[in-house]
């Protein structure tokens, strides 16, 4: 191997561990999740490549251990994965509403709630009132009320969001137009596990605001969607 083929994959490696903290600290990467442990296993071989040109012993075990940490990361990771157990509409929620989360994280957000029918006409947050229960709906249609007025139908995606964890006033009645399919999530059950798990917080959090996100966006489109 060339020293300018060893040097650049030293100088790759250096870039990923650099890449894959910088996006740890900026909240757009999970330690808990198999990205990153799987790049700084990429940056370690490759400065190990490196070090097959200029040999220092000290640096070889530092990225050797680095190797074996990372593998056992990912190991642990699959192994705690394979042995979560989900429905396949289990599956197709976690995978519509809370895409960042593992399996086991999601495995322990789906224990705090429940599947439920709803039948036409029932209520599922009532504008001003608390918000006790945060809602996904799956199937079906319901209305949007702001001060009387219909302001959007939503018939996919979070009803309760943010206000279902602090238990505050809804900003809008949400109302079943049509019968529903819902996944029901206690809201104060919820914030307590989330208080117990920052990184769960986090990528929980991101999940509700970027449901919000696109809700508002197809507002802003239609006003009869959401």
């Amino acid at each position: 191997m060339s020293g300018q083929v060893a040097q650049g994959a030293g100088l790759a490696g250096v870039g990923i561990y650099i890449l894959a903290y910088g996006l740890l600290q900026a909240g757009l990467l999970r330690g808990t999740g198999y990205l990153y442990p799987a790049l700084n296993l990429a940056a370690a071989l490759l400065l190990l490549v490196s070090l097959s040109q200029t040999f220092n012993l000290a640096a070889a075990l530092v990225q050797g251990c680095w190797v074996a940490i990372s593998l056992f990361g990912l190991a642990r990771r699959f192994l705690r994965d394979r042995r979560v157990r989900m429905t396949p509409e289990e599956e197709a929620l976690v995978r519509a509403a809370f895409p960042r989360l593992s399996r086991e994280q999601a495995r322990r957000v789906l224990d705090v709630g429940f599947w439920r029918n709803i039948a036409p006409g029932t209520t599922l947050t009532q504008e001003g009132a608390p918000v006790t229960t945060l809602y996904h709906i799956t199937h079906g249609q319901a209305e949007v009320e702001q001060g009387g007025v219909i302001v959007a139908r939503l018939d996919h995606g979070f009803a309760g969001e943010i206000q279902a964890l602090r238990q505050g006033p809804a900003s809008a009645t949400v109302r079943a137009r049509e019968a529903l399919r819902c996944f029901a999530m206690s809201g104060p059950a919820l914030a307590a596990l989330l208080a117990r798990d920052t990184d769960l917080r986090a990528a929980v959090l991101d999940d509700l605001h970027r449901d919000t996100a696109r809700k508002l966006t197809g507002a802003s489109h239609d006003p009869q969607r959401a």
